[in-house]
């Protein structure tokens, strides 16, 4: 299961590599804290709340009455736990069942961050929906497939290949690529507020930056998490003969490319 992987990477996690998450964060708070920065007592809940960072940031920035985090790693939720207020509701459960724990029209803002990866976007985007008041908020983040399948050309394409990651990144649920991320959300009814496409050069100097990348992006975590036989200690002998078959390929450059954009659900 994907929980397997993340409880495995939850202590190193907040060391982000080349701070993607951070400025994803930044970005997307940013666009949170400009509409509702006036906003007293608000109801929000994190589908996918991993270490807490962006719970986090929000308990500093605007007034919170409630907030409840969802993860499916007991490991990252162990971290949100000694990071975020004592009052924060922390549930060991899917994004898709957050309608066992929240009443409908219930929240002013739901975040989605790197979740789409995992849970198909109908999943997520209708339990959202329903979840959020008249004239709730929708804040999406997300790598996109584009920006993934970019990182396994060039000198990554045979290892790539190797992998099954072209066929791999086309199963999850990232948009295509920016345009596609806005069009999702507009299909479930939901508003655009506003909208950032967040690109950043990045280089890959060894095989520990392939791996932090990888398990950012939420590929790794996904590709063996669904091939329970990998998450013995296969899996990092795996990762050894990788490391041993693209150390003549160093350094790497690539693009990532993240998709932020902050919706509401009409009044």
């Amino acid at each position: 299961m994907v929980s397997h992987a993340y409880d495995r990477i939850a202590d190193s996690y907040d060391e982000d590599w080349c701070g993607l998450y951070a400025e994803s964060r930044r970005r997307a708070v940013g666009q949170i804290v400009a509409v509702l920065s006036d906003a007293l007592d608000l109801d929000v809940a994190d589908l996918a709340v991993g270490t807490g960072n962006t719970l986090d940031a929000l308990y500093r920035r605007l007034s919170l009455c409630t907030a409840t985090g969802f993860d499916v790693s007991t490991g990252m939720l162990r971290k949100a736990f000694g990071k975020l207020p004592k009052r924060t509701r922390l549930i060991h459960d899917s994004a898709a069942n957050v309608e066992d724990h929240l009443a409908p029209a219930s929240l002013d803002l739901v975040l989605c961050h790197f979740l789409l990866r995992y849970l198909e976007p109908q999943v997520v985007l209708s339990r959202a929906y329903r979840l959020l008041k008249p004239g709730g908020y929708f804040s999406l983040v997300t790598s996109t497939q584009r920006s993934l399948l970019e990182t396994y050309t060039g000198r990554f394409e045979k290892t790539g290949r190797l992998l099954g990651v072209r066929a791999q990144i086309a199963k999850g649920g990232n948009p295509l690529d920016h345009a596609s991320s806005i069009e999702m959300l507009q299909q479930y009814g939901i508003e655009i507020i506003t909208d950032n496409l967040y690109r950043e050069g990045v280089t890959f100097r060894s095989f520990d930056d392939v791996r932090a990348w990888a398990f950012e992006s939420g590929w790794a975590a996904e590709f063996f998490g669904q091939r329970p036989s990998l998450r013995t200690g296969f899996t990092w002998t795996a990762f050894a003969l990788a490391e041993v078959l693209m150390r003549p390929l160093y350094p790497v450059h690539a693009t990532s490319e993240i998709s932020i954009v902050l919706g509401r659900k009409p009044s």
